[in-house]
């Protein structure tokens, strides 16, 4: 446990002397130690109220001797009191409850996420709050967690549901852990938890309606929507990856543009088609000064956050019905059309980013005449059989 931090502090208010003690993962305890008229029956000080000024003690026209026994008391006051704390506390992260958390995690860490990464954390994570808001940090284990995701299993609730709700107070935890904000021994307890099977939903376009749906975007109430649905069915990135693209990383000349905000924090270059490419050469001969931004909101001059609700109008507009269709579905249509025109789940995960091909698993039964591309290939390659 890291060393317990205190001062005495005289409350000219409260009449009392009272211990401010930082203690590391911990808010702050204020114990009293002892009071004004308990210093002056002890006969360690004449009128303390009067001695005291913010706070600050004055030592004026005192004795020399009342003043070093006063002091011998308080500080043997102070380390009673710091082990009664250290006994009390023990872990550092004792102290601290999941309501404490996940309240500085809302104010502190929710604010830097973008607005798609956050729209229903704070709901799902006042779940936990109302639950086990009281329960220290680190007296949370997965069998409790367990026993609450399987009372909401009972209510009917679907496995990716669940899942989800997990990970709203998980990363909670996460965060605090990375960020050493409260103690260095946490463990995170969903890393053991039960979680719950899902089988990844793959909405995505056909040829035929990405077709029916070109016409539906130029005609867009929100200007960028067309060039940004094309880029995306062409590149496949994610929406974050879009729109906070800057004209510094792109290359016109050799026609690449380089994603360097993405989710797993690595870089990524992807090469553009012709029709991409000629899309961000049109847009080049427009671009905003002093913003270097490729696509930028018009109402606040930043990046968009997303284009979702113009999106789901031109779909509507177009008669595509799409029940949950995002923003995210572009980058499936794209690995989609990849995968239909025979290209392996390795050159798929290429393009769209992936670092292991366990992402693009989900792909797999669209890739099945890739197996028969590699077949006949070899059959014509090799001539071992006479027929």
């Amino acid at each position: 446990m890291e060393k317990i931090k205190s001062t005495a502090n005289f409350n000219n208010r409260r009449q009392i002397v009272e211990l401010r003690i930082s203690v590391p993962g911990h808010p702050e305890k204020r114990p009293k130690l002892i009071s004004y008229r308990d210093l002056e029956i002890r006969g360690l000080t004449e009128k303390t109220s009067s001695r005291v000024t913010g706070g600050v003690y004055s030592y004026k026209r005192e004795p020399a001797s009342v003043r070093e026994a006063r002091l011998n008391l308080l500080d043997a006051l102070m380390l009673e009191k710091e082990k009664e704390v250290a006994e009390v506390l023990g872990n550092p992260s004792h102290g601290i409850t999941v309501q404490y958390i996940v309240e500085h995690w809302q104010r502190d860490h929710m604010p830097t996420l973008k607005i798609g990464k956050r729209s229903s954390v704070p709901g799902w994570q006042k779940l936990w709050v109302d639950l086990i808001g009281d329960m220290p940090v680190d007296k949370l284990d997965q069998f409790r967690i367990n026993e609450i995701t399987q009372v909401w299993k009972e209510e009917g609730l679907k496995n990716a549901t669940l899942n989800a709700r997990c990970v709203a107070l998980s990363r909670v935890y996460s965060w605090a852990i990375k960020t050493h904000r409260y103690a260095k021994d946490w463990s995170n307890p969903f890393s053991n938890a039960e979680w719950f099977p899902t089988t990844p939903k793959v909405i995505f376009l056909t040829q035929e309606e990405i077709e029916k749906l070109i016409p539906a975007l130029k005609e867009s109430d929100t200007r960028d929507l067309h060039d940004a649905v094309v880029l995306a069915l062409f590149t496949g990135c994610r929406s974050g990856e879009l729109f906070s693209l800057r004209w510094k990383d792109v290359d016109l000349g050799i026609g690449v543009v380089r994603l360097m905000e993405r989710k797993g924090g690595d870089n990524h270059a992807v090469n553009l088609g012709p029709q991409a490419l000629q899309v961000l050469r049109n847009r080049s001969k427009f671009r905003v000064l002093g913003n270097d931004l490729v696509f930028i909101n018009p109402r606040t001059q930043k990046a968009y956050g997303d284009l979702n609700e113009s999106l789901k109008n031109a779909l509507k507009k177009a008669g595509i019905e799409k029940p949950g269709f995002s923003w995210h579905c572009l980058r499936h249509t794209c690995a989609s059309l990849l995968a239909s025109d025979g290209f392996s789940l390795m050159e798929i995960a290429n393009h769209l980013g992936h670092r292991s091909l366990n992402s693009v698993q989900c792909y797999a039964h669209l890739a099945k005449d890739h197996n028969q591309i590699t077949a006949q290939a070899l059959d014509k390659r090799l001539r071992l059989v006479n027929l």
